[in-house]
């Protein structure tokens, strides 16, 4: 241990602005005093650096060049040597070089954070990165998981030991994101919005609910916003003008302000093809909304029970439709599932708490190197 304090390495697929980025920036300004932070993002996307509290030392790294698998992980290999770092966390496949390099390099304080699926492995996981995470897992003190469902495949398809794996929910800041009042007051003019605040991914699956919003039977003048950027916002405004919705779906872009765009939506909607437990609906039940979600991921173990029937089959764009309908009719009923979404958050996802959990496990694995 660096009698300075620990020098943390963080090593992202991505840092741009997502669950893990919010999650980890969160957790730097939480360490013990004197750590020292370093960051690389694989590709070279540091938007989320803004979320950092101010008084973080942190340290920003390239990412190595070239994708070939063994190059990188020889890189990573003489970078870690080199940085000498007393834990280092990993994030996603995106990162799996980075714990390759670690194991050749005879390093053991490494807790890896496996946060999910791009669009690739949707349907059915990748053979060879099963087996390729199989192998390297043995080189952590610990593996990460968001979700009971990625906690079941971490079981069974990476064998992961009991011992290594941890189950550690995301939390919500109950205080930054709550309930104001009522977001569409009886007379008001304003007309009926439903929200998606998230990534435009392809695994996001927005083109079925721009269709669903297209074919459910709203309330005249009914708006879909759409916040975020992406890979897939051409896409989907094409899909917006195929559906003749040009002046009813919004692009709000980047959202710098998460608790204004819930206030201003009636309805959170997900139309993900896969996820595990997405932060952008804990944020929404904590501003105490109703959601409209695919069955995907840990969503169902995540909502108030009343909110359990709002859920739809992937890719079932007239139950999405139908449940859309059912919840713009009836703002008592939105309100109702609204309240208990937030005391489920009060509950069981109670930000401090949460993060609590992950520092006592970075400090475990830093204890074991004294």
């Amino acid at each position: 241990m660096n009698p300075a304090g620990p020098k943390v390495l963080h090593v992202f697929s991505t840092f741009g602005k997502g669950g893990p980025q919010v999650r980890a920036a969160a957790l730097m300004g939480r360490f013990p005093g004197g750590a020292r932070h370093f960051l690389v993002a694989m590709d070279s996307r540091t938007e989320a650096l803004s979320l950092v509290p101010p008084g973080v030392t942190l340290e920003v790294l390239p990412p190595p060049e070239g994708k070939s698998f063994f190059r990188v992980s020889r890189f990573m290999k003489s970078f870690l040597l080199e940085l000498g770092p007393d834990l280092v966390l990993t994030y996603n496949w995106g990162a799996i070089e980075t714990l390759a390099g670690a194991m050749a390099a005879g390093l053991s304080r490494v807790v890896h954070h496996e946060e999910g699926f791009g669009p690739g492995e949707t349907r059915k996981l990748f053979l060879r990165r099963n087996l390729a995470r199989r192998f390297l897992f043995k080189g952590a003190a610990a593996l990460v998981v968001p979700s009971r469902t990625l906690s079941r495949i971490a079981r069974r398809k990476w064998k992961v030991p009991e011992e290594k794996l941890h189950y550690l929910p995301n939390g919500v800041d109950l205080e930054r994101f709550r309930p104001g009042e009522s977001a569409r007051r009886e007379g008001e003019d304003r007309p009926f919005r439903v929200g998606f605040l998230g990534g435009l991914r392809p695994e996001k699956n927005l083109g079925l609910l721009v269709r669903a919003f297209a074919g459910a039977k709203l309330p005249p003048g009914s708006q879909l916003l759409l916040g975020g950027s992406g890979p897939e916002e051409e896409a989907l405004r094409e899909e917006v003008r195929r559906c003749d919705l040009e002046d009813r779906v919004l692009f709000e872009g980047a959202v710098e302000d998460a608790p204004s765009f819930y206030r201003k939506i009636d309805l959170f909607a997900l139309s993900s093809s896969t996820e595990q437990m997405p932060l952008v609906v804990l944020e929404a039940m904590a501003a105490g909304l109703p959601i409209l979600s695919t069955d995907v991921g840990d969503v169902k173990e995540m909502v108030s029970e009343p909110n359990r029937a709002f859920l739809v089959p992937p890719g079932d764009e007239p139950a999405l439709a139908r449940h859309m309908e059912a919840l713009a009719a009836d703002r008592d009923l939105r309100e109702e599932v609204g309240r208990a979404n937030r005391a489920r958050c009060e509950e069981d996802f109670e930000l401090e708490k949460c993060l609590g959990r992950y520092l006592d496990l970075y400090r475990k694995v830093l204890d074991r190197g004294r």
